[in-house]
Formats: C-alpha cells, sequence, structure tokens
C-alpha cells in the first residue's frame, strides 16, 4: 500500500458553525504519523471550560444523515434522540448527560 504523504491544512475544508446548544467544528485535520490525514467532526459545549471526550469512528461515512442511509431505523428511534446531527451508529451529539464532573 503506497501512502500519499499529505500537508495537514493543505486542503483545508475545516469549518465552524454556531448552533442553539453546540459549536461544530467540521472536518477537523487529523495528521498520521505515516503521512495521512484523517478529518473529523468535532461538537463542543457552548461554555468553555474542561469536558471529557466521546471519540466514535466507523466505515459508514461521518456526515451519512442517519434518516437517509437507515430509514427503517431511525423511524424507530424515539423521536427526542432524532436530529438533523444524527448519524448512524454514533452518539448523537444533542444529548448530554445533565451534569458532567471532572
Amino acid at each position: 500500500m503506497t501512502v500519499t504523504p499529505t500537508t495537514p491544512g493543505a486542503n483545508a475544508i475545516r469549518t465552524t458553525a454556531r448552533l442553539a446548544n453546540l459549536i461544530l467544528d467540521k472536518n477537523v485535520d487529523i495528521p498520521l504519523k505515516d503521512g495521512g490525514l484523517c478529518r473529523a467532526n468535532v461538537y463542543r459545549p457552548l461554555q468553555e471550560g474542561r469536558y471529557p471526550c466521546i471519540l466514535t469512528m466507523g466505515p459508514y461515512g461521518k456526515d451519512a444523515p442517519y434518516a437517509q442511509f437507515h430509514v427503517k431505523s431511525y423511524r424507530e428511534l424515539p423521536d427526542e434522540q432524532k436530529g438533523p446531527l444524527s448519524a448512524w451508529e454514533t452518539p448523537h451529539p444533542d444529548v448530554r448527560p445533565l451534569s458532567i464532573s471532572l
């Protein structure tokens, strides 16, 4: 396997959006040891501070909308677990514990 080296930021497609209850950084560059590059979406609380991190990954694509990817399964979810940020087999970023202590 040949890996083409990439320069973080050379193909920067990162965007940041402030939503009603969180900040969404899309396509954040993550340089890999072998010269490759991954991109992640980062969901942050509106208030600055230290928070725990939930990291997920999977083969389905981070931006595949759950409602379109698996229609039957999405219909079976309770309404409070549905939203525009829902993705297949990942935690919903809008659903957080009521209290977090570090």
